[in-house]
C-alpha cells in the first residue's frame, strides 16, 4: 500500500507543475525550453500543454539554453529552461554566463530531490543549491508540492518576484529549483490536487511584468568632439531607440560608429554620418590626432574593435552608457557614467554646443575615402577569403534578414568588411563573454524565436564546437542557411603573436580538423553544398528558400587569409 507522503506527492506533482508554468506564462515567459528527463515530468508537461507554440524540446541542455538566448533575442521577451535533476543543470552554466554578461532574462527551472534522498548518494543527485553562484541575479528553492492553499499562493508570489528580478535593472538569469517527491501522476483512485478550477483561481489577477524604468533627470552637455559608438545589438531597447539616436546624430552632427553587430550599419541611408571604417581609419596616428574625441555615448555592447578599444583607452574619456545592459561596459577605462533608462528619454537630456558638425564631416569625409580605397583594392585579383563572403553578404541578403556572427574571426570579420545599405538586416552576437558555446543552437532559436528563416555565419571550430546543436534542425519549420568559412581551424589565432612563434602552434592552437562536413549535415537532414567562387556563393544564397538546415561550406586557405587580412587592414 502506498504511503500517505507518496499518495500527497502523486495527487500534487502535476498540478504543481501546472501552477508554475502557467504563472510565468501569465507574467510574460513566451517560450519553454525542455530537455527529457524524468524527475522533470510534472513541469514538462506543464509545458507540453501548451503546444508547440509555447514549448520546445532539445536534447542537450547546453544546446537547449543556447537555443532559449536565440529566442530571447529575436522576440524581446523572457524564456524559461526545464530540466530533470543532477548535472543536468550544470549544462545550463555558459548560457547563464552570457545571459548575466549581455543581460538577458533567462529563467532556469531544475528539477530536483527531495531533501530526504540528499546527501546520501541517491541517483542522479548533487547539490543545486546556488548551482549558479553569483551569476544568476536570484536563486530560490520553490516547497514540496502539496495540496495546500497558501504554498500555492507562495509559488505563485516567488515565481513573480523571479520575474521580476529577471527584468529587473538590469535585467539577467534567475534560477528556481524545484524538488519533486515520486509518483509523479496520481495513484489509482486519486485525484489531482489542487484542482484546475483552484489552479485557475489563484491565476487569475495575474498580470504580465514589464522591464524595470527610470526616470532620467538633468541636462547633460557634452562637446562637439563626441562620437555615438553603436556596438553589437542591444537586447531589450525597442526599436525607437534606433530612430532617436540617428535623429540624435542628424541634428548636432555627431558621427556615430556603427558596428558590423549593431542595426543601424544596415539602415545607414540619408544624412547620419554612420561611420564604418574606423578600425583601418584608427590604425594610423595622424588620423587618430585629428579624429580623436573628447566624450562618447555608448550603446549596446562595446565595439568589437580592439584597434578602436585601444585608441579610447589612450584618453581618459568622459561619457555616458544607455540602455538595459549591465553596467561597466567600459574596456577603456573612461570616465563614462551609466544612464539606468532606455536609450530616448536620456537623449533628451543631452545638448550639444550650437554650431557642431565639423567633426562628423571629418569622420565622414575619411570614411568615405576608405570604402572607396577597399572596393578598389577588393577588386583585384586575390584568393576567396572571408572578407569576400561578407562584402557579398550585405548587399545580396534580402531586408529584414536575422544574421547571426559567430564569434571569433566571424563577428570581426563583419565589423571589418559588412558594408552599409539602406534596406535593413537584424544581426545578432554573441559578446557578452565572447565565447563560441551553442553557436548553432542560439542561431535556431533566433529563427524560431523570429518565425523567419535566418542565416549564420561561422568559423568551422565554433560549428563543431556545437554539433548536438544540429539535432532536429533538418526539420526545422523556420530555416537556417549556414555560411560555413572553413579555414581547417582556429583562423582568428593566426592574427596573435604566438602564430608562428611557437613549434606546436598547430596542435595548440590552430587545431586543423578534417570533418566530413557534408556527411554531417545530411546525417542531420540537412543539405550541404560546397562554394566554389563568389559567384557561385551568390547564387546559392538567392536560392535558399528553407525551411530545414542548409549548410554552404566556403574552403579558404589559412595563410591567404591572413595575408589578405593584413593586406586590407593594414595596407
Amino acid at each position: 500500500m502506498a504511503s500517505r507522503i507518496a499518495r500527497q506527492a502523486g495527487a500534487a506533482n502535476l498540478p504543481f507543475g501546472v501552477l508554475v508554468v502557467q504563472t510565468l506564462r501569465r507574467l510574460g515567459v513566451d517560450h519553454f525550453v525542455v530537455s527529457p528527463g524524468s524527475r522533470s515530468t510534472p513541469l514538462a508537461l506543464a509545458a507540453g500543454e501548451l503546444g508547440d507554440a509555447g514549448h520546445t524540446v532539445c536534447l542537450d541542455e547546453r544546446s537547449a539554453a543556447f537555443h532559449a538566448l536565440g529566442r530571447i533575442k529575436a522576440t524581446r521577451r523572457p524564456v524559461a529552461l526545464v530540466c530533470t535533476s543532477g548535472t543536468a543543470a550544470a549544462h545550463y552554466y555558459p548560457a547563464v554566463i552570457e545571459a548575466r554578461e549581455t543581460a538577458l532574462p533567462l529563467l532556469i527551472l531544475s528539477a530536483d530531490r527531495p531533501p530526504e534522498l540528499r546527501h546520501c548518494h541517491a541517483g542522479q543527485t548533487i547539490d543545486q543549491t546556488k548551482l549558479f553562484g553569483s551569476t544568476a541575479r536570484l536563486y530560490a528553492e520553490l516547497p514540496l508540492p502539496e495540496p495546500d492553499s497558501f504554498l500555492a499562493r507562495q509559488v505563485r508570489e516567488i515565481c513573480r518576484t523571479a520575474l521580476e528580478t529577471a527584468l529587473g535593472q538590469p535585467h539577467g538569469p534567475v534560477h528556481l529549483n524545484c524538488p519533486f517527491r515520486e509518483p509523479f501522476f496520481p495513484l489509482e483512485g486519486d485525484v489531482e490536487n489542487p484542482s484546475r478550477e483552484r489552479i485557475e483561481a489563484l491565476l487569475a489577477s495575474l498580470e504580465p511584468v514589464g522591464p524595470a524604468t527610470s526616470v532620467v533627470a538633468g541636462t547633460r552637455v557634452l562637446p562637439e568632439r563626441t562620437l555615438v559608438l553603436a556596438g553589437p545589438r542591444p537586447w531589450r531597447d525597442p526599436l525607437t531607440e534606433e530612430e532617436a539616436l540617428l535623429d540624435f546624430c542628424r541634428e548636432h552632427g555627431i558621427p556615430l560608429l556603427a558596428d558590423g553587430a549593431n542595426p543601424l550599419r544596415y539602415r545607414a541611408g540619408g544624412t547620419v554620418p554612420v561611420i564604418i571604417h574606423y578600425d583601418r581609419m584608427l590604425r594610423d596616428d595622424r588620423a587618430w590626432e585629428d579624429l580623436k574625441p573628447e566624450a562618447v555615448i555608448l550603446w549596446g555592447e562595446p565595439p568589437t574593435s580592439k584597434v578602436l578599444r585601444k585608441r579610447l583607452g589612450e584618453v581618459d574619456l568622459r561619457g555616458y552608457q544607455s540602455g538595459h545592459g549591465i553596467g561597466g561596459l567600459n574596456p577603456f577605462q573612461g570616465g563614462i557614467e551609466r544612464v539606468d533608462s532606455s536609450l530616448e528619454p536620456f537623449l533628451k537630456t543631452v545638448t550639444i554646443p550650437s554650431g557642431a558638425g565639423a567633426f562628423a564631416v571629418s569622420w565622414a569625409g575619411r570614411d568615405r575615402y576608405f570604402e572607396q580605397r577597399l572596393a578598389e583594392d577588393l577588386r583585384q585579383p586575390h584568393g576567396l577569403f572571408e572578407g569576400d563572403v561578407h562584402r557579398l553578404l550585405g548587399s545580396v541578403l534580402p531586408a529584414g534578414t536575422p544574421v547571426v556572427f559567430a564569434s571569433s574571426l566571424a563577428v570581426r570579420d563583419a565589423d571589418w568588411f559588412m558594408p552599409r545599405r539602406e534596406e535593413p538586416l537584424i544581426p545578432f552576437s554573441q559578446r557578452g563573454a565572447n565565447g563560441i558555446d551553442g553557436t548553432l543552437s542560439l542561431a535556431r532559436g533566433v529563427a524560431a524565436g523570429g518565425s523567419r528563416g535566418s542565416v549564420l555565419v561561422t568559423g568551422d571550430l565554433a560549428f563543431l564546437h556545437d554539433t548536438n546543436g544540429l539535432l532536429g534542425a533538418g526539420a526545422d519549420r523556420y530555416g537556417l542557411l549556414v555560411i560555413l568559412l572553413n579555414n581547417q581551424g582556429g583562423g582568428i589565432f593566426d592574427f596573435l603573436p604566438v602564430a608562428g612563434k611557437a613549434e606546436t602552434y598547430e596542435a595548440l592552437f590552430a587545431t586543423p580538423q578534417a570533418v566530413d562536413f557534408k556527411g554531417l549535415v545530411e546525417a542531420h537532414g540537412g543539405q550541404y553544398a560546397l562554394v566554389e567562387s563568389v559567384a557561385h556563393l551568390q547564387s546559392l544564397v538567392a536560392g535558399w528558400r528553407g525551411p530545414g538546415l542548409t549548410v554552404l561550406e566556403v574552403r579558404i586557405d589559412r595563410e591567404v587569409s591572413q595575408k589578405l587580412h593584413r593586406r586590407y587592414l593594414e595596407g
